[in-house]
C-alpha cells in the first residue's frame, strides 16, 4: 500500500493539532532528557512495529550522538550494561505502558519508576509514551503501512522489524546502516507537522 488510507490529518486537524502541542510540551517544558525521550518512543515504536516511526526515533537518536550499540540495543535493553539506571527504569516503563493489557503497570516497574523520577516526571514520562503509541496507532491504522494486505499485519511485521534489529544488534552494525536512510526529519515537531500534512 503506497498511500494512506485516510488523510487524517486534513479530516480532524483539530484533534491532531491538540496532540501536537502535547507533543510540543512534552519536548520543551518537561525537563525529561531528550535522549530518554527518543529511546522510549523508539521502544515503542519497535514493540508496535510502526516503520515510520522506528525509522524517525533512530534518525533523532543518531543526531544526538547516540552510539550505534544504544540505538540498535534499545530492543534488548536488559542484556546490556550501556544504559544508565534511568534509561533502564523508563524503558521497562515504556514497555509496561505499551503492553497494558499484560501486567497492568505492576507495582515493581510502577516503583523501579519512582525511584529515578520524581511524581512530575512520572507523569510526563508516562505522557511521552501514551503520545507515541498513540502516533504508532494512528500511523499504522489509517497511514501507509506494510502490513495492511497480509491479514495479520501487526504480528509478522513487529516480528520482522525484532528479526532485523537482532541480526543488527548482534553484528553490532548501525541500525541504518542497512536500510533506506529515514527521510530528512529536524525535529520531532517537524514530524508531527510531516503526519499531519500526510493525514
Amino acid at each position: 500500500m503506497s498511500n494512506p488510507r485516510l488523510k487524517y490529518g486534513q479530516l480532524a486537524p483539530e484533534g491532531l493539532a491538540k496532540m501536537s502541542a502535547l507533543e510540543h510540551y512534552l519536548n520543551t517544558e518537561t525537563g525529561l532528557e531528550a535522549s530518554l525521550r527518543e529511546l522510549v518512543r523508539l521502544r515503542a515504536s519497535l514493540m508496535n512495529g510502526c516503520e515510520y516511526c522506528i525509522r524517525l526515533h533512530t534518525s533523532e537518536l543518531r543526531k544526538m550522538n547516540e552510539t550505534a550499540e544504544r540505538i540498535a540495543g534499545v530492543e534488548d535493553w536488559r542484556n546490556s550494561e550501556i544504559y544508565t539506571k534511568r534509561e533502564r527504569a523508563a524503558l521497562a516503563w515504556a514497555e509496561a505502558v505499551t503492553n497494558i493489557q499484560e501486567g497492568h503497570a505492576p507495582d515493581v516497574l510502577y516503583e523501579a519508576v519512582r525511584a529515578e523520577f520524581t511524581e512530575v516526571e512520572t507523569v510526563n514520562l508516562t505522557l511521552v509514551i501514551t503520545t507515541i503509541n498513540a502516533w504508532n496507532r494512528i500511523s499504522i491504522a489509517l497511514g501507509t503501512h506494510l502490513g495492511h494486505g497480509d491479514g495479520g499485519g501487526r504480528v509478522s511485521n513487529n516480528r520482522q522489524w525484532r528479526g532485523k534489529w537482532r541480526r543488527r544488534r548482534n553484528a553490532r552494525v548501525s541500525p541504518l546502516r542497512r536500510q533506506k536512510a529515514p527521510p530528512p526529519v529536524e525535529t520531532t515537531l517537524l514530524w508531527v507537522e510531516r503526519m499531519l500534512s500526510w493525514g
